[in-house]
């Protein structure tokens, strides 16, 4: 299976800046006469392209490092309550059984904010995708390889802006 962000991370990245900054720099310098866009100049111009996408992704990240932090807090918030409300009902009113009640509403809610906060921390993880394909354009000499890279680029990134098809 794809790895993909989550879709609420997708609905934040500038898909057209992916979809037609890359592409249209490669059909650019396509359709330029090869005397007229050297390789470097090529490579100059996709690597500026790959720059914007990193620098839009970074802008996504900084909007989900908010929820990241919020989540943990709640996250602790939760188990704090769940710890004192199961005491107390220990303590006043003798009844094990109750006192298991608030323990497993704050284990449910735990469980499904580290559910929340995993998938963010994954999200986190695939908006640096951009700054290893822009490291791997140092390494590309000639158009062949830049074309290549940006392709695998798409191609990787495909399968999270079909999420907000689907």
């Amino acid at each position: 299976m794809a790895r993909a962000v989550s879709r609420g991370t997708a609905r934040l990245i500038d898909w057209e800046l992916i979809q037609q900054g890359l592409p249209g720099v490669l059909a650019t310098a396509v359709s330029t006469p090869a005397a007229e866009v050297s390789d470097e100049e090529y490579i100059r111009r996709v690597r500026d392209t790959f720059g914007r996408v990193r620098e839009s992704f970074k802008e996504v990240m900084t909007k989900i490092n908010g929820p990241v932090n919020r989540v943990v807090i709640v996250a602790f918030a939760v188990l704090v309550v769940a710890f004192a409300v199961s005491v107390g009902l220990a303590l006043y009113q003798q009844a094990a059984l109750w006192a298991a009640v608030p323990n497993l509403a704050g284990a449910a809610a735990i469980y499904a904010l580290i559910s929340k906060f995993r998938t963010l921390l994954q999200d986190q993880k695939y908006l640096l995708i951009p700054d290893r394909y822009e490291v791997a354009l140092t390494f590309c000499r000639d158009r062949k390889q830049v074309e290549e890279l940006v392709g695998r680029f798409l191609e990787e990134t495909k399968p999270w802006d079909n999420m907000l098809e689907g």
